[in-house]
């Protein structure tokens, strides 16, 4: 195969395998949660020898008194759909039977629903919450609209992958003091995904080295059913954007892909109370 010219209906068998770096960032998110640990024991520890502070005023950036800080851990699932705007640079396309549908420079949109299963951990920092995750999400396509000068049309184009996501989480609260059982925050990620298990060959490029990144907004309800448990409900949307290596020119692969979902699940307050 000339590498000028890519193709989508091959099977790609170097992202069926994660690459270095997504090897490298999973062992930094361990490394990171073991740190996470170490310190949560240490604080829930010494709780009882370290004078409690006074409460402070509402800035975010001061002290967060003790009672209230919270370090969790949280498990989630849920579900969402997907809106692509896509375009393929100097691109073959194939239908279910092999036949070249479209060539040349494409432009695509879909929608795919996905779901999605993460771990996420976080701690208090002044008035906010910090913390990292990792979600693994299962997308499912089964058709794309090819846009046209001459007039759009449809054609089936089954694709399952999933994105390996790695991101950096925050929470804002409504009220970082709350004495009630339940609250309210404003939830959000910001991160990198990587592939695995593309059927159709560069649908999203053959080489590993492409520009991927993810930001994330919505709520996050929460409800404390047990001490240190919580169950929560997340709605919210997010952006993902892909463009393949440089290295592929002159294919150049570019995804914009909005995404709604609604997960849920439980955090652990590893904390003392």
């Amino acid at each position: 195969m000339k590498r000028g010219k890519a193709t989508l209906h091959w099977k790609i068998t170097s992202l069926k395998k994660p690459f270095d770096l997504l090897m490298i960032l999973r062992l930094a998110f361990i490394f990171v949660f073991c740190i996470f640990g170490h310190f949560s024991l240490a604080q829930s520890t010494n709780r009882n020898k370290v004078k409690q502070g006074p409460r402070t005023g509402g800035s975010f950036f001061s002290k967060l008194d003790r009672k209230y800080a919270k370090y969790f851990v949280s498990f989630g699932a849920g579900r969402g759909v997907a809106y692509w705007n896509s375009t393929l640079g100097s691109t073959e396309i194939y239908d279910v039977s092999g036949n070249v549908a479209k060539s040349g420079d494409l432009k695509f949109k879909t929608k795919s629903p996905f779901d999605s299963y993460y771990l996420e951990v976080s701690m208090p920092v002044s008035r906010v919450r910090l913390g990292l995750g990792i979600n693994f999400e299962y997308t499912y396509v089964d058709k794309l609209k090819i846009l046209s000068p001459l007039g759009d049309y449809y054609f089936v184009y089954p694709e399952t992958f999933r994105y390996d996501k790695f991101y950096l989480t925050y929470e804002i609260p409504f009220n970082s003091e709350n004495e009630k059982i339940w609250s309210v925050n404003v939830k959000g990620n910001l991160g990198y995904f990587g592939l695995s298990y593309v059927d159709h060959f560069n649908y999203f490029g053959e080489e590993a080295l492409a520009k991927t990144w993810l930001f994330s907004t919505g709520l996050l309800a929460d409800v404390k059913l047990y001490p240190h448990t919580y169950v929560f409900l997340n709605p919210g949307v997010e952006f993902k954007y892909f463009n393949n290596a440089k290295v592929e020119n002159p294919s150049d692969i570019i995804h914009k892909i909005f995404g709604f979902s609604v997960t849920g699940g439980i955090r652990i307050d590893v904390s003392k109370e």
